[in-house]
This record gives structure tokens, C-alpha cells and sequence, in this order.
């Protein structure tokens, strides 16, 4: 179903709601992790794993705008909402992101090779809907990952 200016209105204020309520509750998440990576036995893979994901989210969030997010949706994915930016924008912001995150993680005196793939996604050009918008950035983001990775993809529609 489109969405129309209702619609981006409505959606402009559960983003606008919902961000500070997100970075909050990344911060915990982020907070969490340190204390569990202290905790747990040094050295083992998941350590490593907390290392990594603690600093794309940070490099990440340091590369945003102060009307962006950034929220770990699983595993090693992380989804950046850009509210109000245009294709131009959203590409200046998230090639920070990819070059911010090229750089290895240190980890117990070792340096994590570290890299992000980003596929993106603008309204209404790439889709009409929340799902729509989302199955076709998944999409420009193995797109993004073919070549080695380490880049931004736009979903372009055919």
C-alpha cells in the first residue's frame, strides 16, 4: 500500500519518538556488552565478536547526524534510519560509515579486520512501504557485499 503525506507524517513522528528511546536502549545494549565481555573469559570468540559489533556501532553513530539512528536488528546487522535525506545525503552519511568501519577493531593486542556492507534504500523512489523498503535495501546489501565488500549500494529499481 503507498504511503501517503499522512502516512510520512505519521511515520516522521514514531521516528522522531522512537530515536531517543533507541539510542537509550543501544546505549544499554552497548553498556551490557562491555560488562559481559569483562566478565567472560578473555579471549574467546564471542569477546571478539562484542568487540567488533561495540565499535561499528560506535564508529557508526559518530558518522550520523543528530536526527539520525543507528539500531542493531540481529546478529551483525544494524539498520541507520535518515530521516529527511535525499539520495545525495544519505549517500555522504553512510560512505562515512563504510569508511569509518574499514578500519580493524583492536582486541587484546590484536586488530580485528572490520569492514561494512550497506545496502540503502530511499522513499519513495525504492519502495512504497516499510517491508518493501527494507527487502530491497537486503538486496542492494548483497549486492554491496559481491565484490569483497566494504561498500554502499542503492537498491535501483528496474
Amino acid at each position: 500500500m503507498p504511503l501517503n503525506r499522512r502516512d510520512i507524517i505519521q511515520l516522521a513522528s514514531l521516528i522522531e519518538e522512537r530515536r531517543d528511546a533507541l539510542r537509550e536502549e543501544i546505549r544499554r545494549e552497548v553498556a551490557r556488552g562491555r560488562d559481559e565481555s569483562y566478565a567472560a573469559v578473555a579471549g574467546t570468540t564471542h569477546d571478539a565478536g562484542d568487540a567488533v559489533l561495540q565499535a561499528v556501532a560506535a564508529r557508526s553513530r559518530g558518522c550520523l547526524r543528530e536526527t539520525d539512528t543507528v539500531a542493531r536488528i540481529g546478529g551483525d546487522e544494524f539498520a541507520l534510519i535518515l530521516p529527511g535525506a535525499d539520495e545525495a545525503q544519505a549517500a555522504a552519511v553512510l560512505g562515512k560509515v563504510v569508511a569509518a568501519n574499514a578500519a580493524p577493531v583492536p582486541f587484546e593486542g590484536h586488530a580485528i579486520a572490520s569492514g561494512v556492507s550497506i545496502g540503502a534504500c530511499s522513499y519513495p523512489r525504492g519502495g512504497s512501504d516499510d517491508e518493501e523498503l527494507r527487502g530491497r535495501a537486503d538486496l542492494a546489501m548483497y549486492q554491496a557485499k559481491q565484490p569483497g565488500g566494504n561498500r554502499l549500494v542503492f537498491f535501483r529499481p528496474a
